[in-house]
């Protein structure tokens, strides 16, 4: 099965100058802990979790309001494409550990989220043979992705990607 039949389509996205305040807002509005981050032409540039901005903030010493998404979010993010199958997905969030990623049209332009949560759901037995998703390839995924990692880096940004550089955008 291709990530276009799992994944959640047209996300909500922030741009890296917005505030952590604007990021949030999105997380609480569409129940959610991560969402992705667009340049002007809706290519993902990098992602930001409920976590980053929590650290950020502690870190930062800051009000949310005065730090910039691109301070504190992930660079370089992990990314699929729509027409990826689900178990390349599965195995790019073990391999990372990680519960989400944004989907990609061709040109890295933003087409939708895919979540651990969504695979999990696409594996009721109720559902057609057609529409499932192995359940053992989805909990051999949980355990990769729940396994202890090495500490985190010191920079709250550097978690999943490569480390924000605030010179930089």
């Amino acid at each position: 099965m291709k990530v276009e039949r799992v994944m959640t389509a047209i996300p909500d996205a922030c741009r890296p100058d917005e505030s952590l305040t604007a990021a949030a807002s999105i997380m609480w509005h569409r129940d959610c802990g991560a969402v992705p981050v667009v340049d002007e032409q809706h290519r993902v540039v990098g992602i930001i979790t409920d976590r980053d901005i929590c650290i950020g903030v502690a870190s930062l010493n800051a009000r949310a309001r005065g730090i910039r998404v691109r301070e504190v979010m992930s660079t370089d993010p992990v990314t699929c494409c729509e027409g990826d199958s689900v178990e390349y997905a599965l195995s790019l969030m073990a391999e990372r550990q990680i519960h989400r990623l944004p989907v990609t049209d061709g040109d890295r332009v933003l087409v939708g989220m895919v979540s651990l949560g969504d695979l999990l759901r696409h594996t009721d037995k109720k559902l057609k043979k057609s529409e499932r998703v192995s359940r053992k390839e989805v909990f051999a995924a949980l355990r990769a992705i729940a396994a202890p990692r090495k500490a985190p880096d010191a920079n709250p940004a550097s978690r999943a990607g490569t480390p924000a550089d605030p010179s930089k955008g």
